[in-house]
């Protein structure tokens, strides 16, 4: 066992021997792109799909790289922070049947058919820590990301609904009349202002290209392709228990319509796995006492001195 970690440290003191040449680098940047969730549905009878979303988010970040292979290759790692805003949507259907007996003690087959969107709107505010590698111009960070929604609005509606009603005796279906059961579409439904958990534990993964503005220039140009996968949140079960979207009174009376009543789509949504995924853009710059920088390109040489020339 003792010889194992030996080996071990020995092989990460080889690995590690060439990163003397240390540079740090503060960039600020935007992100900009699609946001969504991945929902899964509580009710078999139920069917529920992302809608279109998208987000922005300004972020600063420091990074701190171990230079080797003349300056080229560069491994660390980046912290950061950022806050941004954005929406989301969830779409839904649910099919239902069931039956009633009215007044007269008439069997009335239900079969109703509903359509819902929940739209989320929120603010969010993010750390991350994440593994750096550069190669030339060429960057890859990966590692987690977490997200804390706050300011959250949340709109719930009813966007379509059929009530079929068929009525045994009469061999009759009645669809969409008050005297059986109707409603009318866009029905807000009401909700919580926040249906979104206090924090989400997030996967995120950018890679792109660096680029020098100018021989002389202090600080360059950075454009990734990024992507953040939900891993982990402290989303309660509460919002998880089944429900029913449309269902029907009986008929109460000679003169009475049938009541509809109109439950939370909310409870129709189980586990939400967020994603989202776009372009970042950012300026970065050497800072510390040294501001030694690694190389972008072969052509950059801005740090190298010719050796048979004495100073």
């Amino acid at each position: 066992m003792r010889l194992r970690w030996l080996l071990i440290v020995f092989g990460l003191s080889v690995w590690l021997s060439p990163l003397r040449a240390q540079s740090s680098v503060l960039s600020v940047g935007v992100r900009g792109g699609g946001q969504l969730w991945l929902p899964a549905s509580t009710d078999g009878a139920t069917e529920v799909k992302c809608g279109a979303g998208g987000n922005a988010v300004l972020d600063l970040r420091y990074s701190f790289y171990g230079c080797m292979a003349n300056d080229l290759v560069g491994l660390g790692f980046t912290l950061g922070a950022g806050v941004g805003y954005g929406g989301t949507k969830i779409n839904g259907k649910q099919d239902r049947t069931f039956t009633n007996t009215d007044y007269l003690g008439n069997q009335l087959d239900y079969t109703t058919s509903a359509s819902f969107c929940r739209a989320d709107k929120f603010a969010t505010g993010e750390v991350s820590l994440m593994a750096a590698l550069a190669i030339g111009g060429f960057t890859f960070n990966i590692g987690p990301r977490l997200m804390l929604p706050f300011r959250v609005t949340t709109t719930q509606t009813v966007t379509d609904a059929t009530i079929d009603a068929y009525i045994r005796r009469l061999d009759v279906t009645v669809t969409n009349e008050a005297v059986t059961g109707k409603l009318n579409t866009p029905y807000a439904v009401d909700a919580e202002a926040s249906s979104l958990a206090p924090y989400y534990v997030l996967l995120g993964m950018e890679a792109g290209w660096e680029f020098m503005l100018s021989r002389d220039a202090k600080g360059w140009l950075g454009l990734q392709l990024y992507a953040n996968v939900g891993l982990w949140s402290n989303e309660t079960s509460g919002n998880q228990t089944p429900s029913t979207l449309i269902s029907v009174a009986p008929i109460t009376g000679p003169d009475k319509d049938a009541t509809v009543i109109v439950g939370n789509p909310d409870g129709l949504i189980g586990n939400k796995r967020y994603l989202d995924c776009g372009l970042r853009i950012y300026y970065a710059l050497p800072v510390g006492s040294q501001r030694h920088a690694r190389r972008i390109n072969t052509r950059d040489t801005r740090y190298h001195r010719n050796r048979y020339r004495y100073y």
